[in-house]
């Protein structure tokens, strides 16, 4: 809230870690995870959607 208030620009930059996922995704259909590696990928799922839910409420401001 105190970004929007000051007027300070932000790029939430979302592609950020989207190559590392594209990886694991690629990984898990050709050949399988190890579970570190599923724990890895359902992290940056879960990263992804709170980005894109700060990102949301940024546009909001």
């Amino acid at each position: 809230d105190r970004i929007g208030e000051k007027g300070v620009y932000v790029n939430p930059t979302l592609h950020v870690g989207r190559s590392g996922r594209w990886k694991l995704e690629h990984k898990k259909a050709a050949q399988g995870l190890t579970p570190e590696e599923t724990v890895t990928l359902e992290a940056t799922y879960r990263n992804n959607e709170v980005r894109l839910e700060d990102s949301r409420k940024m546009i909001e401001m």
